[in-house]
């Protein structure tokens, strides 16, 4: 529906607001009744006498009542389609994703050991792979969820034309939610767990304690402390040497950040290539397992090395491999055609 001309500026930026804000109803329950409610919504706001104070207040609360609806209506969707659907991938993906991370720290930690366990003595091997063990979870967390989702979707099969009705499968707002809910547990690891056991790992491979703190064993708190400190100082006098130490900093607290957003992140991607490969054989995941992550990984090492040197913005360092996965997962989940509607889901069978 088209808000009417006539109507003040101030009456056609709420209801252009209004129309925007649409987007939050689901998209089968917004394509029967949107254009109804924009109507209901331009006659609110035109009711004479109402004043702008009037008009902000039943916007407001025209707008209130959008968006709450949009949100229950959709939280009702995913329940119905997970209840007919969904359950059975979960456990798929939940499956995936277990293996794909056992198998990657198992890896990672045994070329660790390998690397290093040569020359120390016989008492500390057991304490090198212990400590050794937050770091490399820190690395394979992100990696196991894009491997297990995408593992796990192309098993159980993904939404799109083409895909029997009775096929299991997961849509990508469960997908980022649980996603979500591990990057906080990856965010606490990070920035509390990681430096504590980075500083131990070099007191067994040194053999004395560090006497001086350095960014990878300074927990998130001390970083900022220390960034703080340093920038009084650079206030007062100039300093290249400090500069580059404060660079340091600012890029091991982006990354603190930067690392559990790429979990909801590869997750989104992984959910997208599933959609426009559902039956992707193993040797097709593997390799594109290695191409994210080796894409990634040179990103991120490459903006790290250069944000060290002062060369770029250590946020812009840090975030631009994330950048390039949200842009990549955008991407495939907008251009895959659209799966059926919870409002099409036969009726959940009494018992």
């Amino acid at each position: 529906m088209r808000v009417p001309p006539a109507m003040s500026a101030l009456h056609r930026a709420w209801c252009a607001l209004y129309r925007a804000l649409l987007v939050c109803l689901p998209r089968g329950l917004r394509e029967r009744h949107g254009a109804a409610m924009l109507d209901l919504f331009t006659r609110e706001l035109a009711r004479p006498g109402a004043g702008a104070l009037g008009a902000a207040r039943v916007a407001l609360a025209g707008i209130g009542d959008l968006i709450w609806r949009g949100c229950y209506e959709r939280a009702v969707e995913e329940r119905r389609f997970l209840m007919h659907r969904g359950w059975g991938a979960m456990r798929t993906l939940g499956k995936g994703i277990g293996i794909a991370f056992f198998t990657l720290t198992a890896f990672l930690l045994l070329n660790y050991t390998h690397r290093h366990l040569p020359g120390l003595p016989a008492g500390r091997g057991a304490a090198l792979v212990l400590y050794a063990v937050p770091f490399t979870i820190a690395l394979t967390i992100p990696a196991s969820l894009f491997v297990g989702v995408l593992w796990g979707l192309t098993r159980a099969g993904a939404v799109g034309p083409g895909v029997p009705p009775h096929a299991p499968s997961v849509r990508p707002l469960p997908l980022a939610v649980g996603a979500a809910a591990v990057a906080l547990l990856a965010f606490g690891l990070t920035a509390e767990v990681v430096p504590r056991a980075n500083a131990r790992l070099a007191g067994v491979l040194t053999g004395r304690t560090p006497t001086l703190p350095t960014d990878r064993i300074m927990t998130l708190a001390a970083l900022r402390a220390e960034a703080r400190r340093l920038d009084a100082v650079q206030a007062t006098r100039r300093d290249p040497r400090m500069q580059l130490s404060l660079a340091n900093l600012r890029v091991e607290i982006h990354k603190k950040f930067a690392l559990p957003a790429a979990c909801v992140l590869l997750t989104l991607l992984a959910a997208g290539l599933a959609r426009w490969a559902p039956q992707a054989s193993a040797g097709k995941i593997a390799m594109a397992s290695a191409a994210v992550f080796g894409g990634y990984y040179l990103l991120l090492m490459g903006g790290e090395t250069l944000a060290d040197r002062s060369i770029v913005p250590p946020a812009l360092a840090m975030w631009s491999a994330n950048i390039v996965v949200l842009g990549l997962a955008a991407m495939t989940l907008r251009t895959t055609p659209r799966g059926m509607d919870a409002a099409q889901l036969p009726a959940r069978p009494r018992r």
